[in-house]
């Protein structure tokens, strides 16, 4: 069984968040997102888009 799979972070202290793993959170509590290191890596990486 597989848990999770990522790709390798080289840099040292690299840190890259999954915004799938918030969205329990999100239902609860929706202005939580909004400055969230999370949002804002998924949207330098564009996977989710400001619109």
């Amino acid at each position: 069984m597989e848990v999770a799979r990522h790709e390798r972070l080289m840099a040292k202290g690299a840190v890259r968040l999954d915004l799938d793993h918030y969205l329990e959170v999100l239902v609860r509590e929706p202005g939580a997102f909004r400055g969230s290191t999370a949002l804002e890596q998924a949207v330098q990486r564009a996977d989710f888009p400001l619109a």
